[in-house]
């Protein structure tokens, strides 16, 4: 608590007291230089209270700390009840036990709903190939051709490349269809969770279940499943 002295805080009908208090952490309290109660009128019963705070390196750097943000409607209530209610905050500073609290919530929400991820550019089709790309560039700047060259003499010729630069674009694209389907098959079985899998989420447009990583769910599930 920083409070210093007995100048009253609040001053009233009924009376003067000190009700304003002010609290600061281990860390910060050392940087507070002064903390006064200022006569400034407020127009209100409590005074004001000023206080400095010294400003070093530390305060300056920007916070490493991580943040994190879930989807809330994939939460799963009885996997967060599951592991908050198995977790435990050993004892010590105000600091240590908040951050071992943030520990547990924050494993208690990875276990139960699945990060939530900024928004991006729209991922290519599992199939896309640079190859592909070139063509298709290929392609549209032949339609382009095609569609200005109308009426003119060489409008045979440019529907010509027209078609034969759509074909050759069709043959890509199903020979990387079925190139990378064979792929996918292949990697179902070394990574279940992986990219197959978002796939094929994605196309069913399902929210995607995370990989469990609470070792307390596993025990669990593992128990249930093989009793």
């Amino acid at each position: 608590m920083l409070n210093i002295g007995d100048v009253p805080t609040f001053n009233g009908k009924q009376g003067s007291s000190v009700v304003d208090l002010t609290f600061a952490c281990e860390t910060l309290a050392p940087r507070v230089l002064s903390w006064t109660v200022s006569g400034v009128y407020t127009h209100s019963d409590h005074q004001a209270i000023v206080f400095e705070i010294e400003d070093d390196e530390a305060s300056s750097r920007p916070s490493t700390r991580q943040s994190y943000r879930w989807n809330a409607r994939t939460l799963d209530v009885d996997r967060f009840s599951a592991v908050v209610s198995g977790a435990s905050v050993a004892p010590g500073t105000a600091e240590d036990m908040a951050s071992s609290l943030m520990d547990v919530i924050t494993s208690a929400c990875d276990a139960s709903m699945s990060r939530a991820v900024p928004r991006r550019r729209h991922e290519p089709v599992y199939w896309w190939t640079a190859e592909i790309a070139k063509l298709r560039r290929s392609c549209i700047r032949a339609r382009r051709l095609s569609q200005r060259s109308r009426g003119r003499q060489d409008e045979e010729a440019h529907s010509a490349n027209y078609a034969s630069a759509r074909r050759l674009l069709r043959v890509a694209i199903k020979s990387s269809k079925r190139r990378c389907w064979s792929q996918l098959c292949d990697e179902v079985d070394s990574d279940v969770w992986g990219r197959p899998y978002r796939i094929a989420m994605s196309h069913l447009r399902c929210p995607q279940t995370r990989q469990p990583s609470s070792p307390l769910l596993v025990r669990d599930a593992v128990a249930a499943l093989f009793p």
